[in-house]
C-alpha cells in the first residue's frame, strides 16, 4: 500500500487529467482545429496510463496482480506509444505558425514515422517472446528531442507570449528524462529512494 498523500495526488492529478481532456474535447467540437483534437487525446492515453499503472490507486487491486499479469505489457506499451504519437503531432500542429524551419519539420516526420515502427517492433517483439525494455525506453523519450528542439527556437525567436509554453515543454523534457532515468536504474537492480521512492 502505498502513502495516503501521494495516493490523494495521484487521484487528484488524474481528476484534473480527465477535466481537461473533457474540456479539450468539447472545444474541438467547438473550434475543430486539430491541435486540440490531438491534445485530447494525448491526455485520454496520458489517463489510461495512469489508470494501467496505478490500479491499486485507483481500483483498489494491488500492483502486483496487474504488474504480473498476461494482458500488461500488452497493453502499458501500446498506450505510451499512442500518448506519445498525439504529443508529437499536438506540438507539430500547435507549433506550425512559429516553427516553419525545413530542418525542424524534417525532424517531425522521422519521428513522427518512427512511431509506427515502434510499434511494429513491439508486436514482433511480444509475438516471439522477446522483453521489450527497449522499446519502452525509446518510446518513453521520443518525444524528448523535438519537445526541446521547439523550446529552444521560441527563445531564440523571442515569441511574444510563449515563454509558458517553453516552461511546460521544460519540465516535460525533465520528468520524461527522469522517468527513463529512473526505469533503467530500476530494472538493472539499482535500490534507492530515486527509483523506488
Amino acid at each position: 500500500m502505498q502513502n495516503k498523500a501521494l495516493e490523494t495526488f495521484c487521484l487528484l492529478f488524474q481528476g484534473i487529467l480527465l477535466f481537461q481532456a473533457l474540456i479539450f474535447v468539447v472545444l474541438y467540437f467547438v473550434t475543430k482545429r486539430k491541435d486540440i483534437l490531438y491534445y485530447s487525446l494525448f491526455l485520454f492515453f496520458s489517463a489510461a496510463y495512469f489508470f494501467i499503472n496505478a490500479p491499486y490507486t485507483f481500483f483498489g487491486i494491488p500492483e502486483d496482480n496487474v504488474w504480473n499479469s498476461d494482458w500488461y505489457e500488452d497493453v502499458n506499451i501500446p498506450t505510451i506509444i499512442l500518448g506519445n504519437l498525439f504529443y508529437l503531432l499536438f506540438l507539430k500542429a500547435f507549433f506550425a505558425d512559429i516553427v516553419t524551419d525545413r530542418k525542424v519539420n524534417r525532424l517531425f516526420r522521422v519521428v513522427l514515422w518512427f512511431i509506427p515502427v515502434l510499434m511494429i517492433l513491439f508486436v514482433v517483439f511480444t509475438a516471439f517472446r522477446v522483453h521489450s525494455d527497449l522499446v519502452y525506453y525509446i518510446v518513453q523519450s521520443v518525444s524528448v528531442i523535438p519537445a526541446a528542439v521547439i523550446a529552444y527556437i521560441i527563445v531564440k525567436k523571442r515569441v511574444r507570449f510563449a515563454m509558458l509554453v517553453v516552461n511546460g515543454l521544460i519540465c516535460t523534457i525533465i520528468g520524461t528524462s527522469l522517468t527513463v532515468l529512473m526505469n533503467v536504474l530500476r530494472n538493472n537492480g539499482v535500490h534507492h529512494l530515486f527509483t523506488e521512492g
